[in-house]
């Protein structure tokens, strides 16, 4: 820690959760937090994720429910479409 000043915060079981399985060996809360939530630029966190990362799990999802409305989305365009299949 570069500062002795120091401040108390209180968090939910669930944040504390969330903040201690994002905590790599060696690590304390601060260092923690300070890796999460600094001010870093985006181009230096490229590559930091591992397979099972959140994000990338969330991306995953919203990709796969985005082809799933589009798929939807799509055959219900094409069948009230009379002229849809005159074109193939």
């Amino acid at each position: 820690m570069a500062s002795t000043d120091t401040k108390t915060i209180a968090l939910s079981e669930r944040a504390y959760n969330l903040l201690a399985a994002k905590k790599r060996e060696g690590e304390s809360f601060n260092d923690v937090v300070e890796r999460l939530a600094g001010d870093r630029p985006l181009l230096d966190m490229v590559g930091t994720g591992g397979a099972d990362d959140d994000f990338e799990r969330a991306v995953t999802d919203a990709r796969e429910s985005i082809d799933r409305s589009t798929d939807r989305y799509a055959g219900e365009f094409d069948a009230s479409d009379p002229d849809s299949t005159a074109d193939r």
